[in-house]
């Protein structure tokens, strides 16, 4: 049931009338979402971002992420992860569960951002490079992932990088977009291997639905 929140502090306080025992978290509110959470995963935690949340009886909210996993099990069914370069474009809270799960899966991440010190604040709690989007042209790069809302109904049309800087034999992974994208697009007409994030929305499905799923639990008490 898709829920239109115009404020977070609004349907948190309309959430006990909802009824709800989980809901997604999307864009803007991943990051916000965090002091609200009487329990969060540790690995959400770590990466400052949530997009599950699950109601306890008692009203006690409790947090975790599968955006990582809608990256990962992606890139997997096509290549081998660890070792591969991975260039991210964006440093909200996707691109923070990203690039959290692609570095520990053996990745090599670098986050790119319009806003340098916002790149360093996502490398700081991932582990990952920080760099300037300006930098782009000049990166060498495996894997191509765009979390920003360049290309989406907001900005449509747009790129969030040259077209020319996407080389041939490059595989391009385009995140959070269900439909081709001005970037999956241009990506495809130079030869780069695209995946839709039609798939990445599955595998986080998979994940948020999948019953028993283990996590690790603290307290932000």
């Amino acid at each position: 049931m898709p829920l239109q929140a115009e404020s977070l502090a609004a349907f948190l306080q309309a959430l006990p009338e909802i009824g709800l025992s989980g809901f997604s978290v999307t864009r803007p509110y991943k990051q916000s979402i965090l002091p609200q959470l009487a329990e969060c995963e540790n690995e959400a935690t770590l990466a400052g971002s949530v997009n599950t949340v699950v109601v306890r009886p008692t009203a006690v909210l409790s947090g975790s992420s599968t955006d990582g996993d809608g990256v990962l099990l992606p890139l997997q069914r096509r290549v081998e992860v660890r070792g591969r370069r991975v260039a991210i474009l964006g440093a909200g809270g996707a691109a923070r569960a990203a690039a959290q799960t692609l570095a520990r899966a053996g990745a090599r991440v670098t986050v790119l951002s319009r806003r340098p010190e916002q790149a360093e604040e996502v490398a700081v709690a991932t582990g990952c490079a920080p760099a300037a989007l300006d930098a782009f042209a000049a990166l060498e790069y495996d894997v191509l992932l765009n979390a920003t809302p360049v290309g989406s109904g907001a900005l449509p049309g747009a790129l969030p990088v040259p077209r020319e800087l996407l080389r041939a034999g490059d595989r391009l992974r385009h995140g959070l977009r269900a439909a081709e994208t001005p970037l999956l697009a241009a990506a495809a007409a130079r030869g780069c291997e695209t995946i839709r994030g039609v798939e990445m929305l599955v595998a986080q499905a998979a994940g948020q639905l999948r019953p028993g799923r283990a996590r690790k639990l603290r307290s932000r008490r």
